[in-house]
């Protein structure tokens, strides 16, 4: 599912939905790179506050994605809508 670099690159709506489904089995976050959209600016390394992203060549590599926290901040600040964070829990009601 997940690349070399540890992100999941979507290719379809329908393989988007199946990995939100198999994320959520895990109560965990979804962190897709579109690979052909990024520029390798590196904004997205130099904004994680908890360092776990790094240049690999042109792309971004998530290092460690037990340490992101899904704040988000790699998605707002990517001048190109290479990377998208879903926080993904079950709200017990």
């Amino acid at each position: 599912m997940k690349n070399e670099s540890g992100w999941v690159a979507p290719s379809t709506p329908e393989h988007v939905l199946g990995l939100v489904e198999e994320a959520m089995k895990d109560d965990e976050q979804l962190i897709m790179l579109h690979p052909d959209w990024c520029k390798s600016c590196a904004l997205c390394v130099d904004v994680c506050p908890k360092d776990c992203l790094e240049m690999d060549g042109p792309l971004p590599r998530l290092t460690d994605a037990k340490l992101c926290t899904s704040c988000g901040m790699c998605e707002y600040l990517c001048p190109d809508f290479a990377i998208h964070v879903l926080k993904l829990r079950w709200q017990k009601g």
